[in-house]
């Protein structure tokens, strides 16, 4: 049996808690002695079983604010800092495993076998292209600031990242850096323990999209590629965030307004996915999205903008390659989704298998 602790920015209710969260449980149903930490512990929106042991630290709120080019530990005063020491001491874990973001500032506080856990371009060592000159140039000073801070925080230390791509990126940036790829495992039981048996095997939608409602996601790509479908379905969109009112917009421009349903922030869209003949994601970015196992696991066809190795390792087995699109090709992605909501290919168990948290949970205690 080993100790571990997760210290976990919060649980707010995105892909990386829940991963966090799913992980915790299965080192500890495998027997080993679990805490979770977080930095803050209110709002809460990603639910945890009764019997994991966690802890609300609830740290300045200074500390979860603003980028990773800044020094946040600067804003955590001597007193929190030495309480939370002492609460490690106390635990006096084999293992730490910190993430998401915002903890990755606690490295010059923290010693022994720590892991930070890196679940996407929070980093900002990725470079956008075919900017204008100007926008280059603020482009190139970003990039230089978070190379500086990674190295910083990074430097002699071990990471976990959820896809090659970031592997690869810290590899070149960071001097001395220790770096474990380990994608992202889907938790079958909690996936399919809240679905209704009876109302499941019902199609409401041609398509669903899931996730936040932001520039990086593209949701607004992913009603245009329903638009150009030959489709006579309805459309679903579960989640909220920023461009919420933008896509209500692009819904009326589009003429989709009785055929496309919001459906809001849903802490378990399983069977909302399930009820969808397919799942899209169009996302320009992403680390090891859950969404895309959830689906396959939950016998939900995915059509997925390629965005990165983690989608390119989810859809790389069997026929699931058919659901893999060339990054921001629009009339690909609508010409895909029409095909496999009218012709699904087949989703095997060991697809599923493939997917599962085991394997995951096998390589954590590896660490």
């Amino acid at each position: 049996m080993k100790k571990y602790l997760f210290i976990q920015d919060h649980l707010y209710g995105g892909g990386a808690e829940q991963i966090c969260i799913d992980t915790a449980v299965g080192l500890k149903n495998n027997g080993h002695q679990v805490t979770v930490l977080l930095l803050d512990g209110t709002h809460i929106r990603t639910h945890y079983p009764a019997d994991l042991d966690v802890i609300k630290f609830n740290i300045t709120p200074e500390f979860l604010q603003g980028s990773i080019k800044k020094n946040k530990l600067k804003r955590v005063s001597l007193d929190q800092q030495n309480e939370l020491k002492r609460i490690i001491t106390d635990l006096n874990p084999d293992t730490i495993i910190a993430g998401h973001s915002h903890a990755f500032w606690l490295s010059p506080i923290l010693s022994g076998n720590v892991w930070y856990w890196v679940h996407g371009d929070s980093l900002g060592l990725v470079m956008k292209k075919n900017l204008g000159f100007f926008k280059y140039l603020e482009a190139l000073k970003k990039f230089i600031q978070c190379k500086r801070a990674c190295n910083f925080l990074f430097q002699g230390k071990q990471l976990v990242v959820v896809n090659q791509d970031i592997a690869d990126l810290l590899n070149k940036h960071v001097k001395n850096v220790t770096v474990k790829v380990i994608h992202n495992g889907i938790d079958v039981e909690r996936l399919t323990q809240n679905i209704d048996s009876q109302t499941a095997s019902e199609k409401k939608w041609d398509s669903i999209f899931v996730g936040r409602l932001s520039e990086e996601k593209q949701p607004d790509v992913a009603l245009r590629a329903f638009a150009q479908t030959n489709l006579k379905g309805r459309m679903a969109i579960v989640g909220d965030g920023p461009m919420l009112e933008e896509l209500k917009l692009l819904v009326q421009a589009l003429k989709l307004e009785n055929r496309v349903d919001f459906l809001g922030w849903q802490n378990q869209p399983n069977q909302f996915i399930q009820q969808s003949r397919s799942l899209i994601l169009s996302s320009r970015t992403e680390g090891s999205p859950l969404i895309i196992p959830e689906a396959l696991i939950l016998g939900t066809p995915v059509v997925a903008y390629n965005c990165c190795e983690g989608v390119e390792f989810q859809l790389s087995s069997g026929e699931l390659l058919q659901g893999l699109v060339p990054l921001n090709d629009l009339s690909a992605l609508a010409k895909q989704l029409e095909l496999v909501v009218n012709t699904p290919y087949a989703i095997r168990e060991q697809d599923r298998q493939r997917l599962s948290i085991a394997e995951m949970v096998k390589a954590f205690e590896a660490l």
